[in-house]
């Protein structure tokens, strides 16, 4: 008789994983199908991320580089400035102008300065124009006009 309960046991259980492959099978090429889906739209979505990345560049490049919007003819014939954080450390080391000093003559305070040079923040085009007329003197000239300013 135990022999026969053995029997049945595993007839039952032979049944029940044929039973349970029926329906698990189609579920697991259902979760393979959505593995893949998730997969391609992980890889998309860092695609257009990196698109992204790339215009935001570009429309802030565009933005710096467009020229000031003055009522002057000369400013509207004027070609946009570049802004290098390097650069204007460079100018202003060239100058041997502390960073008040050089803020007084572009118009702005001393910590603005040194934000301009860390590249955290970026000067205005009224700023970057005036910045590009100390690019064109010396320091004899530049002392003079900070005498002036008082």
């Amino acid at each position: 008789m135990s022999n026969f309960a053995a029997a049945l046991r595993e007839e039952v259980a032979r049944l029940a994983r044929k039973e349970l492959r029926k329906s698990v099978d189609p579920m697991r090429k259902q979760v393979a199908g959505l593995r893949r889906d998730v997969a391609a739209l992980k890889r998309e979505n860092a695609t257009l991320r990196k698109q992204l990345g790339t215009l935001g560049k570009a429309s802030r490049f565009a933005m710096s580089a467009a020229p000031a919007v003055a009522g002057s003819a000369a400013s509207k014939s004027a070609k946009p400035r570049r802004f290098s954080p390097a650069g204007l450390h460079k100018l202003r080391e060239r100058l041997g102008l502390p960073a008040a000093d050089f803020g007084r003559l572009v118009g702005v305070s001393g910590p603005t300065v040194y934000n301009w040079e860390k590249g955290t923040s970026r000067p205005k085009s009224d700023q970057l124009e005036r910045i590009a007329t100390l690019r064109g003197k010396g320091k004899r000239e530049v002392l003079a006009a900070l005498e002036a300013l008082g």
